[in-house]
């Protein structure tokens, strides 16, 4: 019987983790969003790839790391995904930034807005 509240204890602590990671990569998903780079590269998106046939564009999360989040954004078309851009939110060193997928000298860095930034610390 112990063996069978462990393993309910266990599993209960595993689901809370995993709800609490979703939680933050929603959170770190929305900071992107509202960043004004993000704004900025996007902001003719939806028609453009309505003209090309598309549906439209989200971010996708590629990877989570203890404090460090990934993601790409992503323009959905009937025929394929295009995955046009890859980010990545480092809260432990506060780094912000579009990588650059030929050299890291090249990723370009931006700053999230103080109140989603302070969502996200609670992550931490």
């Amino acid at each position: 019987m112990k063996k069978i509240v462990l393993l309910i204890v266990l599993f209960a602590s595993f689901s809370i983790k995993a709800q609490s990671t979703s939680k933050c990569e929603k959170i770190a998903a929305n900071a992107l969003y509202n960043s004004d780079y993000i704004k900025e590269l996007t902001k003719d998106w939806e028609e453009l790839i309505k003209e090309n046939g598309g549906t439209h564009y989200g971010l996708q999360p590629i990877e989570v790391e203890k404090n460090i989040y990934r993601f790409v954004l992503v323009q959905h078309y009937p025929e394929r995904d295009y995955n046009a851009n890859w980010f990545t939110i480092d809260l432990t060193n506060n780094k912000f930034f579009e990588e650059s997928m030929v050299d890291p000298d090249y990723n370009k860095f931006f700053n999230l807005k103080v109140k989603d930034l302070k969502k996200l610390k609670k992550c931490m």
